[in-house]
């Protein structure tokens, strides 16, 4: 779940082409200290999972459906995103629920 308030704004380091879809590592200043794989974080308003992550770096896949349906078909390396970490139980509820 999400509440549409932007926390950081990262930038795509680095970008791979696997068939269709396409591998993006992102870096930021969000605190990843609780991330693990698998977890949500909503890239550009696009729902995507954390597939690793390290030291201000994290990577997801971008299917090619994602490709075509989001502004991610025309990302290139240095593109500034707005990042927001899905939300955990405890947060603050602030914005709206999207």
């Amino acid at each position: 779940m999400f509440t549409g308030i932007i926390h950081d704004v990262g930038h795509v380091t680095a970008m791979r082409r696997e068939g269709a879809g396409m591998h993006l590592a992102i870096e930021t200043a969000l605190d990843m200290s609780n991330w693990q794989n698998g977890d949500s974080v909503a890239v550009d308003g696009c729902c995507l999972t954390v597939t690793e992550f390290g030291n201000h770096t994290f990577s997801v896949t971008l299917s090619q459906e994602s490709l075509g349906l989001t502004t991610f078909g025309e990302a290139c390396e240095g593109k500034k995103i707005n990042l927001e970490p899905a939300l955990r139980m405890g947060d603050a509820l602030g914005g709206h629920m999207v």
